[in-house]
């Protein structure tokens, strides 16, 4: 090796242990859980604290925990809709196919 101080950062090992991030007291441990439990936490806390009714929460919150909802239950289903990025492709071009037929029944109806 050269000259250490030419160095950015120190060599990954094999079983090294995970050193704890500068800025973890934000982001939590991330040496001792991996992502998807952290979130799962997360999410977990927020719905045993947020008592707040349906019709008090904005519009888009209630879609977020409706997608999310249905969304792992269509996972679960069917695989191929594990990947959310899939699943709303899918769902976006559906409800133009359906908006599409909208209005060319519509248009028929104007044309008659």
């Amino acid at each position: 090796m050269a000259d250490k101080q030419k160095r950015f950062r120190e060599p990954i090992r094999k079983n090294q242990e995970a050193k704890k991030d500068a800025d973890a007291f934000i982001n939590g441990d991330v040496g001792s859980q991996s992502n998807e439990e952290a979130q799962l936490e997360w999410y977990e806390v927020l719905e045993a604290t947020d008592k707040t009714k349906a019709s008090e929460k904005p519009v888009h919150i209630n879609l977020n925990e409706y997608y999310r909802e249905w969304g792992t239950k269509l996972a679960e289903l069917d695989p191929q809709y594990a990947n959310r990025k899939h699943l709303c492709q899918v769902l976006i071009a559906e409800g133009m196919n359906k908006l599409i037929e909208k209005a060319l029944k519509e248009q028929k109806k104007k044309d008659a």
